[in-house]
């Protein structure tokens, strides 16, 4: 179920728009259910396209920021660090809105930034997922599993493996899709501008 508002007129105006980008992009990092809350990140390697889901986790309007959490050994790391460019793409079904977002990419993986992301995760459900012995994507040896290959807690707290990716956006390309004509927009610190009305 969305938390989005319900369906309202078209927005006319450019910075209008823009504003209700942002907007959505903030409810997104507070409410779980926005449809705006798991966008693709798309990024390259090797010169092929590498695509995931994200869960956006900070959206700063004035600074016109991104961010996004990580495990430190994932390969999209080293792919971002090699090629510092992206791409993520949103979806919202209720608005009819698509919005692609290009975007200039770093990753943190030590500092005081990721360390208090860490110690406000730390004792969610999602800790977890930054705990884990092996580094995502990793092959395992398929093995059954028994009561002896379980691993045992260990006596010490196990070191986490949260980075943070930050994305700079650098243009917004915003797209209505409405059965009486689609509408697009273009976004950026150049201006803005209607791609199609």
């Amino acid at each position: 179920m969305s938390t989005d508002p319900p369906a309202s007129p078209p927005l006319e105006i450019l910075a209008d728009i823009e504003q209700a980008i942002w907007e959505d992009l903030a409810c997104a990092v507070q409410e779980p259910r926005h449809l705006w809350r798991t966008p693709c990140l798309l990024t390259s390697h090797q010169q092929a396209p590498e695509g995931r889901v994200v869960v956006l986790r900070h959206a700063d309007t004035a600074l016109r920021t991104l961010a996004f959490y990580t495990d430190a050994r994932s390969p999209k790391v080293g792919q971002i660090r090699g090629q510092p460019h992206g791409m993520l793409v949103f979806w919202n079904p209720v608005r009819s809105w698509q919005l692609r977002v290009r975007c200039a990419l770093s990753v943190a993986t030590t500092g005081s930034a990721v360390e208090q992301a860490w110690e406000q995760l730390r004792n969610s459900r999602t800790a977890g997922d930054y705990l884990g012995e092996r580094a995502p994507g990793e092959k395992l040896a398929c093995l059954p599993l028994t009561s002896e290959s379980v691993p045992l807690p260990t006596a010490s707290p196990a070191p986490h493996h949260l980075a943070i990716i930050s994305a700079q956006v650098q243009s917004l390309d915003w797209l209505e899709l409405a059965r009486t004509g689609h509408r697009r927009a273009a976004f950026s610190s150049e201006g803005a501008a209607w791609l199609q009305c």
